[in-house]
């Protein structure tokens, strides 16, 4: 396995052999813009100057910003974890009530001030505040309130609705074909491979993925993209595990994976993208393939201190399947949007909550801070108020009604936090503090198991997408 070192991994290719853009043709020099092969709105970590020119990679970050939007909410779920240079912040939301919020990890949160109730004079009487501890004191000071009188509450309503969020887009169909055909480019440049990706078998695709960059907005001919994007898999996953261990690589948590292989009985070379582990998209680079054998894959992850690695064989994945399926953006015939949206909204929605759930149970130092933070606005509450405060933020969606039977559930095992100030958070013991996050860690997953649960996520699916287009 070619495994890229860090100092690799920062390289953005060797320009002293002379470079054209995969697309257009145009030479490549230092002064070209530099390019995430998969994008960095989704975690890209592959950076060239090899690939494409800057023109083209202006162009197509057109289609990458509407591949980012249908991905969203997992990135919000995981941005506690990621590094800066992948954070895509604070999420705009808004609740049933109408309120307009913001989400950061799995909790909700005031986008700004909420007046909730007024005095006869049209003075405030109550307010929500958002419980920042850098905007605390001058929220505090425009509505002349205490400390002393804030109250730890729960925001009113039980839905969150994404706002323009996408579910289904050609155009990010594109995005995809456009960033396999990048990432595998590139990758044959690192191992000084016979660059097959600007071989005449694939120009037909290289083609397309120019002309339909170049027109946007305008319409994209379906009729071919259906011939070069398959659709999301149907299979389960262990599927795709199977033809990864091939490779004798083993995914981690939230990894892109990009898998490829020719096959001599079809006389195609088709290729697979794992977004974040949860989605499988696959997508035919050529049609008449009479190449050399080959298969290789290309490992992106996303957390913080993680590099890429790749492998490529000169043979075929004996467990590379693939089928054509009815689930795509646009198209005819077999192709009805709905099947898409419904079933790509399941899958993120899934992702969504394992993104939650992951980072709920590994970002220790996110929630320690987290806590912090309460602890300073809410000095009188207890430790076990800020642990059914922050669960009741994350479960209230799914649990409803059911939510207080839950936590009772819990109470008894967590009785002793009810003694302990939160100014403890704040002291020399790290002990305690660690101790109290790994309660609160299992207290989540005791709460998690049930309904975190795909069973229980289908009857939430629905409204998490408030606008499909």
């Amino acid at each position: 396995m070619s495994a890229i070192s860090d100092k690799q991994n920062n390289e953005e290719g060797d320009l002293t052999t002379k470079r054209t853009c995969l697309f257009t043709n145009k030479p490549l020099d230092e002064n070209t813009k530099i390019e995430h092969t998969i994008p960095r709105a989704l975690c890209g970590r592959i950076r060239s100057k090899t690939v494409t020119c800057s023109e083209f990679n202006e162009a197509s970050s057109k289609c990458d910003a509407i591949l980012r939007q249908e991905f969203l909410m997992i990135l919000g779920a995981l941005a506690p974890m990621l590094p800066k240079e992948f954070d895509p912040g604070e999420i705009p939301v808004t609740l049933d009530s109408g309120i307009p919020a913001i989400k950061k990890g799995g909790v909700i949160d005031l986008q700004k001030p909420h007046v909730l109730e007024r005095t006869s004079n049209g003075l405030p009487k109550h307010v929500y505040i958002p419980d920042n501890p850098k905007t605390l004191d001058k929220n505090l000071e425009r509505f002349r309130a205490k400390k002393s009188k804030l109250n730890y509450i729960s925001l009113p309503g039980n839905q969150v609705f994404y706002d323009n969020l996408i579910a289904c887009s050609s155009q990010s169909e594109i995005s995809i074909l456009k960033s396999i055909v990048c990432t595998i480019d590139f990758i044959l440049q690192k191992e000084s491979r016979a660059l097959f990706t600007r071989s005449k078998e694939m120009k037909p695709l290289r083609d397309f993925i120019k002309d339909s960059i170049s027109k946007l907005p305008e319409e994209i001919n379906i009729q071919v993209l259906d011939r070069h994007y398959l659709g999301i898999q149907l299979f389960d996953m262990k599927v795709f595990e199977k033809a990864l261990s091939f490779h004798k690589y083993k995914a981690k948590a939230f990894e892109h994976i990009i898998l490829f292989s020719s096959n001599t009985a079809t006389k195609t070379l088709d290729a697979a993208w794992n977004i974040f582990s949860h989605e499988v998209h696959v997508v035919r680079l050529a049609t008449r393939w009479t190449g050399p054998y080959i298969c290789g894959y290309i490992a992106n992850p996303i957390f913080q201190k993680e590099r890429y690695s790749y492998q490529i064989l000169p043979e075929e994945n004996p467990y590379f399947k693939l089928q054509k399926t009815p689930v795509k953006g646009f198209g005819c015939g077999e192709r009805p949007p709905q099947n898409f949206c419904d079933y790509a909204v399941f899958l993120r929605t899934l992702a969504y909550y394992d993104a939650v759930r992951y980072v709920e149970t590994h970002a220790d130092h996110y929630l320690t801070m987290s806590f912090r933070d309460s602890a300073s606005i809410f000095p009188h509450l207890s430790l076990y108020d800020l642990l059914v405060a922050r669960l009741t933020r994350l479960f209230k969606e799914s649990y409803g009604k059911e939510l207080k039977e839950a936590l009772n559930l819990i109470d008894n095992k967590y009785t002793y936090w009810k003694e302990q100030p939160v100014s403890v958070l704040n002291g020399d013991s790290e002990d305690i503090v660690l101790k109290f996050v790994r309660d609160y860690q299992n207290a989540f997953s005791s709460l998690a198991t049930d309904y975190y649960h795909p069973s229980k996520i289908t009857n939430i699916v629905t409204p998490v997408i408030k606008k499909i287009k």
